[in-house]
């Protein structure tokens, strides 16, 4: 990553942690897409598929058909070896109906859960956590 979009991803982090969970707008996909929005320049928070999240049942019908691993092989992600995750990374899995991403800060990871809302939460916990069903994507410039 270049030292403006390590800048970028600073600054959109202190804008929403501590913000409350909400489907669409701080749930762990749309966080994501709206962290590499705000890092990109770009907008496709406000395409169709992010404004279909409305509720959970909306985002397990996205979750089913793997919508995030989709978007991520399709705009300029490649997978990395999981040991490899550092800042500016998506590290995702899939579990129990639900894909999860979490967006690596190098010692931390934004994160987002219906019980925490928007938080960091240590990197090695998340890689713990994912064993080994975890798969990391770095952003191709």
């Amino acid at each position: 990553m270049t030292a403006m979009q390590q800048i970028a991803m600073t600054s959109f982090a202190s804008k929403v942690v501590g913000k409350p969970f909400e489907w669409g707008n701080t749930d762990c996909c749309s966080l994501a897409i709206d962290c590499f929005d705000h890092i990109r320049g770009t907008n496709y928070k406000q395409g169709e598929l992010i404004k279909s999240i409305k509720d959970k049942e909306s985002a397990l019908k996205l979750c089913e058909e793997r919508t995030a691993l989709e978007i991520l092989n399709q705009n300029n992600f490649v997978e990395i070896p999981l040991s490899e995750a550092s800042k500016g990374d998506i590290i995702y899995f899939f579990t129990e109906g639900f894909e999860s991403i979490n967006i690596c800060y190098g010692e931390s990871c934004l994160s987002s859960s219906e019980e925490n809302g928007v938080r960091f939460t240590a990197t090695k916990f998340v890689l713990k956590f994912v064993k080994d069903e975890g798969r990391c994507f770095r952003w191709k410039q």
